[in-house]
């Protein structure tokens, strides 16, 4: 009898898994957002932190588009 869609169990151990294996290639840190330029401002810079990573080192784990 198939399983049918993922289980909430199955999804939350694949995100464990995600953000370890995130864990590894980044170091995340809180950023205090006030604006919605300030979020615009942090989607900009997260999106060139990760082009860079995947430029230089040929992987990266999160590249927000």
């Amino acid at each position: 009898m198939s399983k049918g869609p993922s289980s909430h169990i199955d999804i939350e151990k694949g995100s464990a898994r995600h953000a370890k294996l995130e864990e590894e290639v980044v170091k995340k840190v809180k950023v205090r957002i006030e604006s919605i330029e300030d979020r615009w401002a942090l989607k900009l810079l997260n999106f060139i932190a990760g082009v860079n990573q995947l430029l230089s080192e040929g992987l990266t784990r999160e590249l927000p588009l």
